[in-house]
């Protein structure tokens, strides 16, 4: 209930707009909740019909029947199916970015098993010579690369891994003035893919270079619908 109360003449201004503010803030609040209990069993509902709906889906393929549901399958077109992971170099998971913000990494370098990834993804920026030194990133490039799986990298992180020259006769971009002589075949655009090794030119690259490599992990049905519902030109 909400109850309201006439002022009296001789209240300043400063009393009539804080009691105004009161009662505007009560009001919004009693509405907010009159508007949730009401509309708590219509997305009560929703859950129960999109839970019946997964079961009816399993079911019918456990008999061999092919069926769709639009709402699931729309969101299971969008969903990617891979599961990224940052790993942290410090040995910490709290990590400060070169404009003083602050990541929390999933791992740590020295914990990971990289024997159980797909790819890998070296990000570039001015950090890039400090993730150079660290002992077995070079060579962990190589690996992913050599053994058919997906080496990407960006900005100035390209130039960094082809210093080994095992970029060599490989297309690739990366930043200019951070494309070193290693018998790489450097290019202008955005984003080069040859073979399983991805490359972007810097940061404005940034949202081609995730297209290719989610039409390199998942396929080119999944990059077509992100690129259309992220409205890329």
């Amino acid at each position: 209930m909400i109850w309201f109360s006439f002022t009296s003449v001789d209240d300043n201004l400063c009393r009539v707009s804080f009691r105004l503010l009161v009662i505007f803030s009560w009001q919004r609040a009693t509405l907010m909740r009159c508007f949730s209990q009401l509309a708590e069993p219509f997305f009560l509902r929703d859950s129960f019909l999109c839970s019946r709906f997964s079961l009816a889906s399993a079911f019918c393929r456990y008999l061999w029947f092919g069926c769709s549901f639009p709402l699931l399958s729309t969101a299971k077109d969008l969903m990617p199916t891979s599961k990224p992971m940052t790993v942290s170099l410090t040995g910490k998971r709290q990590i400060m970015g070169a404009h003083q913000i602050c990541f929390h990494a999933d791992e740590v370098y020295n914990d990971m098993n990289f024997e159980e990834f797909d790819g890998i993804v070296y990000p570039g920026g001015p950090g890039t010579g400090v993730l150079g030194e660290k002992p077995g990133v070079k060579e962990l490039a190589q690996k992913f690369l050599n053994s058919g799986k997906m080496l990407a990298a960006i900005c100035a992180a390209p130039g960094m891994i082809s210093e080994t020259g095992i970029l060599k006769e490989k297309h690739a971009t990366a930043y200019p003035g951070c494309n070193p002589q290693g018998g790489a075949i450097w290019s202008e655009d955005t984003a080069v893919t040859d073979g399983n090794l991805i490359t972007g030119k810097g940061p404005g690259a940034a949202a081609e270079f995730s297209i290719a490599i989610i039409r390199y992990l998942e396929g080119d049905a999944k990059a077509d619908a992100i690129r259309t519902s992220t409205m890329m030109p």
